[in-house]
């Protein structure tokens, strides 16, 4: 149910994000990082939902592959109190059928995200990550690691 509930809030960023008004480039925006350590990986196509009532921020990127972010905002006056809530890798066929995903592996303390700015008045938030990843158990019971290291991004987001 977790996982259903995490893909419909992808889905629902990603809808939204086609419905603002004022439209960015896309070199204005993005979510890039180093995949493993050697791949640079990057996303034109990034959002985000920045929700005060649920206090959480929500941030991706997409190409034919996904990456998700959400963070536990305590105080959005100081940012430093976020927490990762949740992460996730999801890979395509066909841009909707899942063929492989990521999560957040919560055993290893050097993930780490931060928020450097948040615009209200451009809706833009930027900061940085470090993400690691362990394979989903259904499809490969092996649990193999991914990381997003040297992560950068600069996100439109939504209010929500």
């Amino acid at each position: 149910m977790k996982r259903v509930i995490f893909f419909a809030g992808f889905l629902l960023a990603i809808f939204s994000s086609g419905c603002k008004k004022e439209n960015l480039k896309s070199s204005d925006t993005y979510m890039s990082a180093y995949k493993n350590g050697t791949k640079f990986w990057k996303s034109d196509n990034s959002g985000g939902i920045l929700s005060k009532v649920n206090k959480s921020i929500s941030i991706y990127g997409h190409n034919n592959e996904s990456l998700v972010i959400e963070l536990n905002v305590n105080d959005f006056s100081n940012l430093q109190s976020s927490s990762i809530k949740e992460a996730r890798f999801t890979t395509f066929i066909g841009g909707d059928v899942v063929s492989d995903e990521y999560s957040l592996d919560s055993n290893n303390n050097k993930n780490q995200v931060t928020i450097t700015e948040i615009d209200e008045t451009k809706q833009l938030i930027r900061g940085r990550f470090n993400i690691y990843l362990i394979r989903s158990a259904w499809f490969s019971p092996n649990g193999e690691k991914i990381s997003f290291t040297s992560g950068k991004f600069v996100v439109k987001y939504i209010n929500n």
